[in-house]
């Protein structure tokens, strides 16, 4: 066991700030070696006193012992995974991959051990007299063993050990195929005319000599972000073809003799979670994914899935009804193909509502940031205080915030990394979680914000777009969840244990509250005049956020739907592609198409049965947004009353999100005020 300290390694004091000046990627592995294995023994001798009869079985003495021992193992790991997030070097890498293997792997052994799991058991025999934070976590103990299957028999769970790992091993090459086919594809461009209608940003990316990038050649790649910038921007349709086509049979069949095609990889993966959900005892893995989901069940899931596709589509079907009869008008003597769609349909944005960026100048950060809290404040009652220069941070665009209530109490500490750095800094814009409140342990939430915006020039400050404010804004609404949190317990508060559907509700929640006229206006303020921004500005906006949305929509409740169906019959992916497709999308399905060789999201993750997920939170946070329209938007008070109550509620945690959406509105979701709200 490594034998640092609290006084030689900050990354074993649990109750302060990371001193980041004092982190290193060594320090960061000793630490979480140390508490891993501190972990262990620690859990190891609580439960070899759970297995004595005689020993008493109650939350105090079952539960809240491992609280302790798990939260500043938890910090530890977290702030090392940040760390390397920002101060990303090749020893961090190595490390961090050791490090996440061992904490897992300590981390794990809660679900698997009978004694401990049987005296959780006895612990929720006498549920009433549990508060409703304890018994969240006691589900959560209780769901958990059973889904790693500790009430199998003997020969089952050496069947579901067998089936786990061959999963797992499937997974990843799953993953693994769809990566190299990616970073082994590069289409180059030798002629400026490809490249002319290419943004500054893109053509200085693809290019070879970055510091002269109209000279080229060009690289193009099947990076997501290339891939899909060069689609909407590329004006030879034959070059989009190309691409398009490499993107969409990635890791596909034509990959057989380099042996990295995944068509039979995903029937594996769909045979061994049909394997294990069976042996758990559901009818299908999309069963067995329903376990701590919002919706509750998959008739739920589909229910919700079908009633927006009768909606959507026809509304969809004009979308692309209009965007080819404006093809034909540039000139176009083609039908319309996939490869043509993101190209036309910015084109078709930019006549109907002007060119792209007219926006920047009124979204200067500091403005943008300070309005954004303001909102925080008057809908909940969250004040964010700017305390930059009182604790250490990471790299000098850095800004720490400390997170205080309506009354003056202290609840949480924030930090915003906001601009692109072009070493180091490996993330683009997330959210992460670095602390989380345990009372047991004394500590209160920390959340990282981390954006890639172009950093301050000179006087002007870091200008925004509407996409960068938007996700601010939603990246906001998911701190909030963390930071409001009311739950004691560290393995269930904030953001821990919501369910997959719900965990962005109160983000898109904020983004409902941006597209707001009066939103708009508020958080406006332009670098140089301090003029908010107009009003035809703000139409433009508006109508742009909404510009081929039920399109937008439809394709992902293809994909959702896709998910549900491939779980739930066990299904061939391509029968299945060629059923569902016409009957959602409203454009022939491409020969060429072998898109599921590389969802990643569904079938190289442990998130299968999940993709509707967002769609289940849009329409979750509609439905909360409906009740401020029902207060009067423009009633301070009431408004501030609503908020107030969805604060104490939903953001309060301590039982399933559908519970808590029954205190805040007195009822179920409905899908009403999504619909409404699509303009459906």
């Amino acid at each position: 066991m490594p034998d640092d300290t609290p006084e030689t390694n900050p990354t074993l004091r649990t109750n302060e700030l990371p001193a980041f000046e004092y982190i290193t990627p060594s320090k960061l592995f000793r630490g979480c070696a140390k508490l891993s294995l501190l972990y262990e023994t620690k859990l190891g001798a609580h439960i070899e006193k759970l297995a004595d009869p005689k020993y008493p079985k109650t939350f105090q003495t079952v539960l809240q012992p491992i609280d302790k021992v798990i939260v500043p193992l938890d910090y530890a790991y977290q702030t090392a995974n940040h760390h390397h997030m920002v101060s990303w070097s090749p020893l961090s890498e190595r490390l961090l991959q050791k490090i996440h293997g061992q904490v897992n792997k300590a981390k794990g052994y809660r679900w698997l051990d009978e004694s401990l799991y049987n005296s959780v058991k006895e612990v929720n025999a006498d549920r009433h007299n549990l508060s409703r934070f304890q018994q969240r976590l006691v589900d959560m103990y209780l769901l958990l063993a059973r889904i790693n299957g500790i009430e199998l028999d003997l020969k089952s769970k050496e069947n579901f050990d067998f089936f786990s790992n061959k999963l797992e091993l499937e997974l990843y090459k799953y993953i693994s195929n769809v990566r190299v086919c990616t970073e082994a594809f590069c289409h180059t461009l030798t002629d400026l005319d490809d490249v002319k209608e290419l943004p500054a940003g893109l053509r200085r990316e693809i290019s070879r000599d970055r510091l002269h990038p109209n000279e080229g050649p060009w690289d193009v790649t099947l990076d997501p972000g290339t891939y899909h910038s060069f689609l909407t921007h590329c004006k030879h349709r034959m070059l989009r073809r190309a691409i398009w086509r490499a993107y969409n049979r990635r890791a596909s069949m034509a990959f057989d003799e380099n042996n990295l095609s995944n068509h039979m990889v995903l029937l594996d993966v769909m045979e061994y979670r049909n394997e294990i959900a069976t042996l758990l005892g559901f009818n299908s893995y999309s069963h067995y994914a329903m376990q701590n989901k919002m919706a509750g069940s998959v008739e739920n899931v589909m229910d919700m899935l079908e009633s927006l596709r009768h909606k959507v589509k026809p509304r969809a079907e004009q979308e692309i009804e209009e965007l080819r009869q404006f093809a034909a008008s540039k000139g176009s003597y083609f039908d319309l193909a996939m490869h043509d769609i993101p190209y036309y349909r910015k084109k078709q944005r930019e006549e109907l509502y002007g060119p792209d960026g007219d926006e920047y100048e009124y979204f200067p950060l500091p403005y943008v940031l300070e309005k954004a809290f303001e909102i925080c404040h008057r809908l909940f009652g969250i004040n964010f205080k700017d305390c930059s220069g009182e604790t250490q941070v990471w790299h000098q665009d850095v800004t720490f915030y400390n997170v205080y209530d309506e009354n003056g109490r202290y609840m949480a500490s924030l930090y915003i990394d906001p601009y692109l750095r072009e070493e180091g800094k490996i993330c683009d814009t997330q959210l992460t979680f670095g602390r989380s409140r345990s009372d047991e342990c004394g500590t209160t939430p920390i959340c990282y914000l981390c954006m890639d915006l172009l950093p301050p020039v000179l006087e002007r400050p870091a200008l925004m777009s509407i996409g960068n404010v938007a996700s601010l804004f939603e990246l906001l609404g998911l701190c909030l969840q963390h930071i409001a949190t009311q739950n004691p317990y560290g393995e269930i508060s904030g953001q821990h244990f919501i369910e997959t559907d719900a965990q962005h509700v109160c983000g898109y929640l904020l983004q409902t509250w941006l597209y707001q006229p009066e939103t708009l206006r508020d958080i406006s303020s332009h670098y140089e005049t301090n003029a908010v921004i107009p009003e035809h500005l703000i139409n433009k906006l508006l109508q742009g956020h909404k510009h081929m949305s039920a399109y937008d929509l439809l394709y992902n409740l293809y994909l959702s739907t896709y998910d549900m169906e491939m779980h739930l019959t066990q299904g061939h992916w391509r029968d299945c592609m060629q059923k569902l497709w016409p009957q959602f999308m409203p454009m022939p399905l491409d020969r060429d198409d072998s898109h599921p060789c590389s969802l990643t999201e569904i079938f190289g993750e442990q998130s299968a049965s999940c993709y509707y997920s967002h769609l289940w939170a849009k329409m979750v946070a509609a439905d909360v947004f409906s009740a401020f329209e029902e207060a009067g938007l423009n009633d301070a008070e009431r408004v501030a009353a609503v908020g107030r109550r969805f604060r104490n509620t939903f953001l309060a945690g301590g039982v399933s999100s559908k519970e808590m959406f029954r205190h805040f509105r007195g009822r179920d979701p409905s899908l009403e005020p999504f619909i409404k709200s699509q303009g459906l």
